[in-house]
């Protein structure tokens, strides 16, 4: 079973590196593979090639790589401590409450840490969806709270900051209202080496406590008498 996942896995890994090549091959202006290849591995490229490889194209599709990783991790771990295979950020409300956040800053210009305006939109996205999962994880805290609690809970708060982000799209004008519906479209067009490498550090980070934690996890998987045992 173990060499069959290896096997498994190492074929995923080079499918992913063929789909980036054939990522950055693909755009407004078509770059050829031996290009890619001779800018990637020999520095080497003509024209604006190396230019719109390294620094357009090439941080769009590993910022792909690590944010689907990331929503993978994330997605399996919360399916895996809830013991319910449609637990998710959507389901528990995480992305609602992010998408709250993030039409505070778009509709009303709310910067809740005073950071720059490029990243005052992303502030207030991370820090609603980490209020909503540090109220997820009191409610579980509490005395006879099933698992099915706390996914009606976060469905509960689905609800709610859904409902809230609708009152501020209602009184959003609409360049305001055409920006918050592009962010929860999702994009990497506006990708830099410096916001890859943030989520890079933190996919990194969170791999490395679950991978030390791995066992426990795995126990989670089983009825509570078997985990606590």
């Amino acid at each position: 079973m173990i060499k069959k996942r290896v096997i498994l896995i190492t074929f995923l890994f080079i499918s992913v590196m063929m789909l980036l090549i054939l990522n950055i091959s693909i755009g407004s202006s078509p770059i050829a593979i031996k290009e890619i290849v001779k800018v990637l591995f020999f520095n080497d490229g003509s024209g604006h090639n190396p230019m719109i490889i390294k620094e357009i194209r090439l941080p769009m599709a590993l910022m792909a790589i690590v944010v689907g990783a990331s929503l993978g991790i994330g997605g399996c771990e919360i399916q895996t401590i809830l013991r319910n295979p449609i637990a998710s950020p959507f389901t528990l409300g995480i992305s609602a409450a992010a998408s709250f956040g993030a039409a505070l800053g778009l509709v009303l210009n709310a910067n809740l840490f005073k950071v720059s305006d490029t990243l005052a939109v992303t502030a207030n996205a991370f820090a609603f969806s980490l209020l909503v999962a540090g109220a997820i994880y009191l409610f579980s805290r509490q005395r006879q709270i099933g698992k099915t609690a706390i996914i009606l809970f976060g469905v509960a708060l689905n609800f709610l900051f859904n409902s809230l982000t609708m009152i501020l799209q209602y009184i959003a004008d609409e360049d305001k209202l055409q920006s918050l519906v592009f962010w929860s479209f999702g994009s990497l067009l506006k990708t830099t080496w410096n916001k890859f490498y943030i989520v890079l550090a933190v996919l990194a980070i969170c791999f490395a406590i679950l991978t030390k934690n791995a066992w426990k996890l795995t126990a989670m998987t089983l009825d509570d008498t078997k985990a606590r045992s």
